[in-house]
């Protein structure tokens, strides 16, 4: 459990209740960034076993009291938040020896050099060469933050800065920043900003103006009020312009009364002589001209460029040509089966007319055939024709017949 002396709301402290993996001294220098007024100050922290379900138990039962869901800081009491966590843990809150840890992904990415505290003086002499080679001539914007949590007990909190984007994206990306602003409870709000051509000048010059209300020396939060930002920041602003504004020419009053009055000894200029007149030429009725040297030149006629289609274009064409071959044969289709469930009675095909059996030639035996009982006594019907009768053709008169009775028996 953290809290930082810059965090309260309404009186009561925000406390962030996490868990972590490495050192505390690494876990604390990593969410110290820019969007943070003064270090955490640790104020209970315990091993156990289990440390992110643990952690997941004490902010389901500080629920009410949490900020926002996507931030660790609940608006409660240490007292609170102990008892919170105790009751999470249940019981097994000692290092256990016989149950090494196992080391996650993080933990084997983690750099060692990051719990070496740094030495003072590099310290100090980086920032003051950061602050050397600054671009000075960069221009952008002097903005002020406010955020209701950000109090330290006498007046809230301003960020007074400059950035080269917009004050609005400035503000989100001291919140959304991935990994480096975790110690930033909630969102802040842009109160006001003013252009400048020079920016980290203003910006320098505000702080200077302001130092009395400065909280740390290495954060730009300043215990003051809207009111006396604004002033700050425009004063800068003027002093800004009326130094970029063109200087005024001012003349010496005895100066300008001296080219009033005309000296007794100034000399007379003396005017300069006419130039002679150039005499004039007489020309001739037809003067020779100088041949005039005709240049060839080429004169490039630039065709159209053709239209070349792109693949896109051309897998479009495509595609459309096989839609319009698909639809033709379709709608055909779809249109005579529609017609054929309108009028079913058209599509019946009419039974086949029975095929005249041809006659047979003359001069071959007839056999007779039988006819049915049944046909013989079933009547025609009126409706049924009768077909023509069949005559039976005579047999030659040459040929006998085979068995004649008469014939007399030979010799």
């Amino acid at each position: 459990m953290l809290a930082n002396p810059g965090y309260q709301l309404n009186g009561i402290p925000v406390i962030k209740i996490g868990y972590t993996t490495h050192s505390m001294v690494a876990s604390l220098r990593q969410i110290y960034s820019t969007g943070v007024p003064f270090p955490f100050e640790v104020k209970y922290h315990a091993m156990v076993w289990k440390a992110r379900a643990t952690m997941r138990h004490a902010h389901r039962i500080l629920h009410a009291q949490r900020l926002n869901n996507e931030r660790d800081f609940f608006n409660c009491t240490i007292q609170e938040a102990i008892a919170a966590v105790e009751s999470s843990v249940q019981g097994d809150i000692t290092y256990k020896a016989e149950r090494p840890p196992v080391l996650c992904s993080a933990d084997t990415a983690f750099n060692p050099d990051a719990l070496k505290e740094p030495d003072i003086v590099e310290e100090e002499a980086a920032r003051k060469a950061w602050s050397e080679n600054k671009r000075k001539n960069t221009p952008g914007y002097v903005y002020v933050l406010t955020n209701e949590v950000y109090h330290d007990g006498h007046a809230p909190l301003l960020k007074i800065g400059y950035t080269r984007k917009e004050p609005k994206e400035r503000a989100e990306d001291l919140y959304y920043w991935e990994y480096e602003c975790w110690g930033v409870p909630q969102n802040f709000n842009v109160a006001f900003a003013a252009r400048f051509e020079h920016a980290f000048d203003a910006e320098q010059r505000v702080h200077e103006f302001l130092k009395e209300f400065r909280v740390n020396h290495w954060r730009e939060f300043f215990s003051c009020t809207l009111e006396e930002a604004k002033l700050a920041i425009q004063a800068e602003q003027d002093r800004e312009v009326s130094q970029n504004a063109p200087a005024k020419i001012t003349l010496d009053p005895d100066i300008v009364l001296a080219e009033k009055q005309e000296p007794t000894s100034r000399p007379v200029p003396v005017p300069a002589p006419a130039p002679a007149p150039a005499p004039i030429m007489a020309s001739p009725q037809h003067p020779e001209r100088p041949a005039r040297v005709l240049q060839p030149t080429t004169i490039c006629h630039e065709l159209p460029k053709r239209w070349q289609p792109t693949r896109r274009q051309v897998i479009a064409g495509l595609i459309l040509a096989g839609c319009v071959a698909v639809a033709v044969p379709g709608y055909r289709f779809l249109s005579s089966w529609v017609s054929s469930l309108q009028n079913p009675a058209a599509t019946q095909t009419p039974d086949p007319v029975p095929h005249p059996k041809p006659k047979k030639a003359h001069g071959h035996p007839k056999k007779k055939k039988k006819k049915h009982k049944k046909v013989k006594n079933q009547q025609p019907s009126e409706s049924t024709v009768e077909p023509a009768p069949q005559y039976e053709t005579p047999q030659p008169a040459d040929i006998a017949p085979s068995n004649q009775a008469d014939d007399a028996t030979p010799g």
